[in-house]
């Protein structure tokens, strides 16, 4: 049987409108390609041109720990400060810089900057 002999061995198959299949066709018609090599092509690029992430699954696990360890003594503090009632200066200045490093930290990953 010939299919054995076959170097592609994988098929993907899928369901299309009326007209993506004839946008599609029209496209393959014009520049004198088969459907195969059609979306070969296409879906190569398209992996090509897809940006890899900027952290593995690791590295954004370690950075949730780190703002969640953040977050926490951010709470703490507020809870604190709150349960003092008074105007206390020193601690207000240390939740903001936590906060500050809180909001530097995210920052920096949306950004893709490492430390």
């Amino acid at each position: 049987m010939a299919d054995k002999n076959r170097l592609r061995n994988k098929m993907i198959r899928a369901w299309l409108y009326e007209y993506e299949y004839d946008a599609i066709m029209e496209h393959c018609n014009e520049h004198n390609i088969s459907l195969s090599a059609f979306f070969r092509n296409t879906l190569e690029e398209s992996v090509r041109n897809t940006p890899k992430p900027v952290f593995s699954n690791d590295d954004a696990y370690m950075l949730f720990k780190e703002l969640n360890a953040i977050g926490k003594n951010v709470n703490q503090i507020a809870y604190k400060y709150n349960a003092k009632h008074s105007g206390d200066n020193e601690m207000m200045i240390e939740l903001q810089e936590s906060f500050t490093a809180l909001l530097t930290l995210y920052q920096n990953w949306i950004d893709g900057k490492e430390d």
